[in-house]
């Protein structure tokens, strides 16, 4: 690549915030189009950023666009976006910055380049760019070019991107605080906790999130590891007490409460001191850029963006998502019965007739499953996604939630089914803990190999290669006499590169695989107690590998705000509850507990484990009512910050006020003044300036 087309930049040196990649199927007129989008004025409906151009050596074709922002711009997005910062003069409380309050965040020791991170920057200039939205005039004006035509209001770089014209959008790796972060949170020990603030520095809040929620739970479960070896132990020297067996079913049922309910007080932590525990209504909310509607004004705001009757999303909802969600569900449980009768069979027939063919043929209906569920899970994703987009969901956090729940109910499904299907329609507990134990140890093996190794493997090859062309294409250039800013041609080359590498698709994959590892761990429990010790040794590893894989392989994520995390916290506490219901109904249906109480019958043994059952949850219940979810250190300071906030808004209104009555006083001694005084009006009548008259006449007044 070469060649570089620079925007006037002012004195601020170019840093690039922002790559697009662009196809090669990309019209000339419509790249430069969207470049003088990017550069205009925020008055003339552009973003006022910087870009510059990289076009191919040899087909002088662009193909990539760095973007940057110059700081007035950023400061205007961090105040629209709400963005909180230390403030400097009150011992660095965290206050919403404003371009006007900017003397408070910066100073000698914090200068204005330190103000924002680069990954706030990054975010900032995404946002930006994202919230381009075609004009009345633009909709038909590339239709004849790239067959693309827009709706009023539509944001510009979404349409183009589906439409395939730009192949991604990133942000590019520092190296130097990357080589920082990595020294202190790869090549440490396993035990050591997590550096979570430089972390959120350079990846954002919901990264950090991801990893303190990741290493939260890997802590808690160490007791829960150690009861577990204890209990595993005593079945295997000894079939256990039912006394033994209730007795820790009934600590992880409590242990599952206990840690979900501190999570959330050590989430809020963090979220107060990301600045993010708090923040604005869903009204206050800025859309998504893929939002969709006829434009007109937030009721509230009374800013301009579109608007969708909610009632077509219910509709929508009701008579398309539901139906065929539960069509797709009913699918996975039909493959899946399908699966497990045939093998079943086959297992029976090679029992009484153990012949070499049964043997080999009895292994066919997993492949034909494992085959078929993996194409049909690729499926239903993409139908799911495709749903979720139709449903025109107004905030990113209302997407998510619809998109994970739809996701999530699919996984749940082809995890659990079997193991349900086992426990209680089979009642076969050997069969159960073997099938569990299989599951659970495997998912973890095959997780770490396509997730790590495979991509790094691929990553460093695609590295040695393309910087082999990018040394071919630096001598054309000298051949030619193309001489660039040495500090912007070490941006292209490295914006080239990490374009070669996979790009992070969020943390979906990752939160999946706790939960439903959380689920292998306590549905099941009282079957499995050793299920614990192998999540937390797959946990101290993940740990680590997300991490080298966030560092090492993908390609830099843009920040993303985040308090919680969000969905996934109602799922793992639903899925306590369902581990009330499982472990209890295999204790109750178990043969240990019939022998202990050989005269109850059936019905009284189901009355009895659905009172116990409810008892438990009503333990449950009052466990997460008791826990405190926002500590009482963050409680006062959040009290402190809203007294201060008020008092500042009473104060200034005070003075304002004051400042009125003044001028009303003065207003009149000055109006008394000239009655006394005719003479010092003007020929035609008027009076001199007030203020004039006020400064020649102070002693008089």
């Amino acid at each position: 690549m070469a060649g570089s087309d620079t925007e006037d930049q002012g004195s601020e040196p170019f840093e690039t915030h922002c790559v697009i990649e662009l196809s090669t199927r990309c019209h000339e007129d419509l790249i430069h189009w969207m470049v003088h989008r990017i550069t205009s004025p925020k008055s003339a409906g552009g973003a006022e950023l910087h870009v510059k151009t990289v076009r191919d050596v040899d087909t002088n074709q662009c193909r990539y666009l760095h973007i940057s922002a110059p700081f007035y711009r950023l400061m205007e997005t961090a105040e629209w976006l709400e963005m909180m910062k230390p403030d400097l003069t009150d011992n660095h409380a965290l206050k919403e910055f404003t371009v006007k309050t900017l003397p408070k965040f910066v100073n000698d020791d914090h200068p204005y380049d330190q103000l924002f991170t680069y990954a706030e920057k990054a975010r900032m200039v995404f946002f930006e760019v994202f919230e381009l939205r075609a004009q009345e005039h633009e909709l038909e004006r590339f239709w004849h070019i790239n067959k693309l035509r827009f709706t009023l209001g539509q944001s510009i770089f979404t349409k183009v991107q589906r439409k395939e014209l730009i192949n991604q959008i990133y942000s590019l790796h520092n190296k130097e605080d990357l080589k920082v972060l990595g020294a202190e949170w790869l090549k440490v020990s396993l035990l050591k906790k997590q550096p979570l603030g430089h972390i959120r520095d350079y990846f954002g809040e919901h990264i950090a999130v991801y990893f303190a929620f990741l290493g939260y739970y890997t802590e808690m479960l160490v007791p829960a590891t150690l009861l577990g070896i204890l209990m595993f132990f005593v079945q295997f020297i000894s079939t256990a007490s039912l006394q033994a067996v209730a007795a820790f079913a009934v600590f992880n049922l409590l242990w599952g409460t206990f840690f979900l309910e501190r999570w959330k007080r050590h989430c809020n932590r963090l979220a107060y001191n990301y600045g993010m525990l708090h923040k604005s209504s869903e009204e206050l909310e800025i859309p998504r850029a893929q939002y969709k509607g006829q434009m007109g004004r937030n009721e509230i705001t009374g800013m301009p963006e579109p608007t969708y009757p909610n009632m077509n999303r219910y509709l929508w909802i009701a008579f398309v998502s539901t139906p065929i969600v539960s069509l797709c569900l009913l699918m996975t449980v039909y493959i899946l019965n399908t699966y497990l009768n045939t093998q079943l069979r086959l297992n029976h027939e090679y029992a009484i007739h153990p012949t070499a063919w049964l043997f080999f043929y009895k292994f066919v209906p997993s492949g034909i499953y494992t085959t078929s569920i993996n194409v049909f899970r690729a499926v239903y994703k993409y139908v799911a996604t495709w749903l979720t987009d139709k449903e025109n969901h107004r905030l990113e956090s209302e997407y998510e939630f619809n998109l994970i729940w739809k996701l999530l109910l699919f996984n749940f499904i082809n995890s659990f089914a079997s193991l349900f299907y086992i426990a209680f329609w089979l009642q076969d507990l050997d069969l159960l803990r073997s099938h569990l134990a299989a599951q659970l140890i495997t998912n973890q093996i095959i997780d770490q190999v396509p997730e790590t190794i495979v991509p790094f493997i691929k990553v460093r090859y695609d590295k040695w290669r393309l910087r082999k062309d990018l040394r071919k294409e630096a001598k054309k250039r000298d051949a030619r006499g193309e001489n660039e800013d040495p500090n912007f041609e070490f941006l292209r080359d490295q914006a080239i590169v990490e374009g070669h590498q996979p790009p992070y698709l969020g943390t979906f994959d990752d939160y999946l695989e706790l939960f439903l590892q959380f689920g292998f761990c306590f549905l099941f429990s009282s079957v499995f107690p050793i299920a614990p010790l192998f999540a937390l040794i797959n946990n101290l590893v993940e740990v680590r590998g997300d991490g080298f894989k966030l560092c090492n392989i993908m390609q830099r994520p843009f920040a993303r705000p985040a308090s919680d995390i969000g969905p996934w916290q109602v799922a793992f506490e639903l899925m306590g509850f369902a581990a009330v219901i499982t472990n209890l109904a295999l204790i109750f249906l178990g043969p240990t507990t019939k022998s202990y109480f050989p005269t109850w019958t059936t019905v009284e043994l189901l009355i009895a484990f659905v009172v116990v059952e409810h008892v438990l949850i009503c333990v449950k219940l009052g466990m997460s009512s008791i826990i405190p979810t926002i500590p009482r250190e963050i409680s006062i300071a959040m009290a402190k910050n809203e007294y201060d906030m008020k008092r500042a808004l009473k104060e200034g209104r005070a003075k304002e006020t004051r400042k009125e009555i003044e001028e009303r006083k003065m207003s009149r001694r000055v109006s008394g003044w000239v009655k006394r005084n005719p003479s010092s009006t003007s020929g035609d009548g008027e009076a001199y300036s007030v203020h004039k008259r006020v400064e020649i006449n102070k002693g008089e007044l």
